[in-house]
């Protein structure tokens, strides 16, 4: 099970990048080069420089930012939640799939709610499509831990997509080949009987279609 995501403060303390991926998006180019200017007035041209490398966010990645700095107990739980359905899907368990899943959704759909009504309180109401690109982000991180990691460093500037699900921690699956051992007798017997369960078969075939 992958470890539990930080907490925003723990991973970004003291750096300038914190504040600057907390403004809204149009906020960002101007509040860049004032940070820019304080390093270059430090004497920090090494920090200046790093600064205006920034790249300004989309507005759903800058609102996937906000739910790192806001909630980071649901992410928490949802990065937990995709631990055990990648453990469920290795193990097919059909039934805890299931359940999970349901899980998956409501948990998904609650995020982004919250991060709708985070985006509405900061005067930056969100449309379907940034939605739907906030849900992707969610569910990438869910499923893959690099982009978890991502979505931890609070520092998102395009949205994320999903990898395919689970399909990568799925078992190998292989054909387990039936040898001929010392009783080849019983070995024709059991052909005998699924020749017979076969013949049957089509007979009830048959029938069904006269």
């Amino acid at each position: 099970m992958r470890r539990p995501p930080l907490g925003y403060r723990a991973v970004m303390a003291d750096n300038p990048a914190d504040e600057l991926y907390a403004v809204p998006p149009q906020e960002f180019m101007a509040r860049r080069d004032e940070l820019a200017a304080q390093a270059r007035a430090r004497g920090d041209r090494v920090s200046a420089k790093q600064i205006t490398t920034l790249r300004k966010p989309s507005t759903s990645a800058w609102l996937a930012n906000q739910l790192v700095r806001a909630r980071p107990d649901g992410l928490r739980a949802l990065f937990d939640l995709g631990a055990e359905l990648r453990e469920a899907h290795v193990g097919l368990r059909g039934d805890a799939l299931r359940e999970l899943s349901a899980r998956r959704r409501k948990a998904v759909n609650a995020l982004v709610r919250e991060a709708r009504q985070l985006a509405a309180e900061r005067g930056r109401p969100v449309n379907e499509t940034v939605g739907r690109e906030l849900e992707q982000t969610l569910e990438a991180a869910l499923v893959d831990d690099a982009a978890a990691q991502l979505l931890e460093s609070g520092r998102l500037v395009s949205a994320l997509t999903p990898s395919g699900g689970f399909d990568n921690a799925a078992p190998q699956l292989r054909l387990v080949r039936n040898e001929e051992g010392p009783n080849p007798v019983g070995r024709r017997e059991a052909d005998k009987l699924g020749a017979a369960a076969s013949g049957e078969a089509e007979a009830t075939t048959a029938a069904a279609r006269q």
